[in-house]
Formats: C-alpha cells, sequence, structure tokens
C-alpha cells in the first residue's frame, strides 16, 4: 500500500504505483500465480513512467494529488477492470499530479 502523507521522489514513484496496482489486482484474483511479480509490475511500471516522463514532471509530485493518485490506485473496483484503469490514468494523470 502506498504511504499517502508522502509524495515519492519522481524515479521511485512508478514502481510503487505499479506495486501497489498488482496487488490490488492480486488482491481482485484479476493474476495467476507468480504473475504480479513476472509480468503484471515489469508492464505496469512502464506504463507509470510514461505517465510520469521527468520533463512534464520536474518538480515532483503535488502532495493532495499524489494522496488522490494513491487512493484510486488502492481501491478501484475489481469488477470494473478497464474502468479502474482508466480512472487511475486520468487521476495519477502528469497533468494532475505533477507541481
Amino acid at each position: 500500500m502506498l504511504v499517502l502523507g508522502c509524495a515519492p521522489r519522481l524515479e521511485k514513484a512508478p514502481e510503487k504505483a505499479a506495486a501497489d496496482y498488482c496487488q490490488r489486482a492480486e488482491d481482485c484474483a484479476l493474476l495467476q500465480e507468480g504473475e504480479r511479480k513476472e509480468t503484471c509490475e515489469p508492464n505496469s511500471t512502464d506504463a507509470f513512467e510514461a505517465l510520469w516522463d521527468p520533463r512534464v514532471c520536474e518538480e515532483g509530485f503535488d502532495r493532495k494529488k499524489w494522496k488522490s493518485c494513491a487512493q484510486a490506485i488502492d481501491t478501484w473496483d475489481c469488477d470494473e477492470l478497464s474502468a479502474g484503469w482508466i480512472d487511475i490514468g486520468e487521476v495519477c494523470a502528469a497533468r494532475e499530479v505533477c507541481k
């Protein structure tokens, strides 16, 4: 689970968000045995890295907006797989969370 009080450093944020996203997917029984570490986390890290390009997010994250992003990751509805990722993408987009 993400530490909601602090925004992570930009370099660590994609891995942190991916780990939490994949944990939620695992909690929702959406992943097969071993899939979390083998495919989910690497693929999700790439997706979050694409959201937070350092050229767009040079000054890091706004703490309050990061909390909204973290909450979206931790609470997406297991029955709404595609809508969950769409919502996360919107709430966690650089234009939303970067200073």
